[in-house]
């Protein structure tokens, strides 16, 4: 397995903390690590050096202070959905100001649309990213210590999943369940579960460190009196168990790096790239409408200027499959998730409202900008365009209007305006 490290930062203000090198969970070695800039002043009057770190990559365990572990409802399964309606629900259940937060959505729900969320405080965190870019250190994942505890339930009671517990030299981390947990202070465990109104029969399950025992047998003593307690011996130091906990599950990530230059290329190419999405849109629903050789031709026409723009935007793609897809997830790949779903989505929506067979709808123009998507269609009659206004109106999730109309020469003209946001 390849060589990585991992930096579990013990102290509040990030500058203080633990290097272990590991070979997976086998660890290699262990050192102390102080993070100071070039530029700050040393013991003397010279700079302090930068730490020594290697090019292995490096996770960092925030210390649990500086994060909160908690599950949200969302009523929703799509990930872009969820994240906008993030820091609403969030709200509700912090009673932190949501901007001093950084929100990190986890990659699914469960069954009941509960959302597992990392915040971590915001100052703390981009203070932590500065001090590391002036080191020249760029971390592979930001990690919550409490995220990373291990699950062992070795416990016969499985009606009730039991919570582990892993002492640290100054604190205690208790994980109550997948992304859910809290840190104590110092190692008098029975006084704060006490405190915390945690039922007797609640089982826990005590790790003891081959390099902690002192502290483990205080949190043991200190639940004296609780009825369902097991302790587990291991031979492995609590850093060790941590980096194991940290492949084992699936923690949640706070480090999103920064966009690379083809990114911000991509982004000087979103107008191409918008452009072929609205062309395809139009192919798709001319060739579901219109079945008449007029359609056919016409058809064809937009599917050469799809494969002129996708070949322009997309040059280092040889193979034109399926252009909506490998338009999707080139935006995706490029750091473009957010707006280019928000188009994706509204064209969608668009095109499932053209789609009735019996609907003689032509799209003479669509455009795209501030998150608002213009329509321009045409029809025989006025009541098709009035049919296609309420089956875009039955988006919930759409707000849908007519930004005018006109009649000529047999044919009715309206221009349709649909954005995110719901209502009419």
């Amino acid at each position: 397995m390849p060589e990585r490290q991992l930096l579990h930062l013990n102290s509040p203000d990030g500058k203080q903390g633990t290097l272990a090198r590991l070979d997976g969970d086998q660890l290699l070695d262990i050192r102390p690590l102080t993070l100071a800039a070039p530029d700050a002043p040393g013991d003397g009057d010279s700079p302090a050096p930068t730490p020594p770190i290697g090019t292995a990559p490096l996770d960092i365990l925030l210390p649990a202070s500086w994060c909160n572990l908690l599950w949200v409802s969302i009523p929703t399964r799509q990930r872009a959905q969820a994240i906008k309606a993030l820091p609403y629900a969030v709200e509700e259940q912090l009673a932190t100001d949501i901007d001093t937060l950084q929100l990190t959505l986890g990659p699914k729900p469960d069954l009941d649309n509960r959302w597992p969320v990392l915040a971590v405080d915001r100052h703390a965190r981009e203070a932590l990213l500065e001090q590391l870019a002036a080191l020249r250190i760029k971390p592979a994942r930001l990690l919550c210590e409490l995220d990373v505890v291990p699950d062992f339930d070795t416990t016969t009671d499985t009606s009730l999943p039991a919570w582990q517990i892993l002492p640290l030299p100054d604190h205690c981390l208790l994980r109550t369940g997948p992304h859910a947990g809290f840190a104590i202070p110092g190692h008098d465990l029975g006084d704060w579960l006490e405190a915390m109104d945690t039922p007797a029969e609640q089982p826990l399950e005590l790790h003891i460190p081959a390099d902690n025992q002192a502290m483990a047998q205080r949190c043991l003593e200190s639940l004296k009196g609780w009825e369902a307690v097991h302790s587990r011996q291991h031979d492995k130091g609590w850093l060790a168990l941590l980096a194991e906990g940290s492949l084992r599950g699936q923690p949640l990530n706070a480090w999103q790096p920064p966009p690379d230059q083809r990114a911000r290329q991509a982004l000087r190419n979103w107008s191409v790239a918008a452009a072929i999405a609205l062309l395809l849109v139009g192919t798709l629903t001319i060739d579901q409408a219109m079945q008449t050789r007029a359609a056919q031709a016409e058809n064809q026409a937009l599917e050469a200027k799809v494969e002129r723009l996708f070949r322009q935007a997309l040059p280092e793609v040889q193979r034109m499959v399926n252009p909506r897809v490998q338009i999707e997830q080139a935006l995706a790949g490029h750091g473009h998730q957010e707006s280019g779903s928000d188009l994706l989505t509204l064209l969608h929506a668009l095109g499932e409202a053209m789609q009735p067979a019996q609907q003689r709808l032509q799209l003479e123009r669509l455009d795209f900008a501030n998150q608002r998507l213009e329509v321009s269609v045409r029809a025989g009659d006025y009541a098709q365009i009035e049919s296609l206004l309420e089956r875009l109106r039955s988006h919930d999730e759409l707000r849908v209007g007519l930004a005018g109309s006109r009649a000529a020469e047999g044919q009715s003209e309206a221009r349709i305006e649909i954005r995110q946001g719901g209502g009419a």
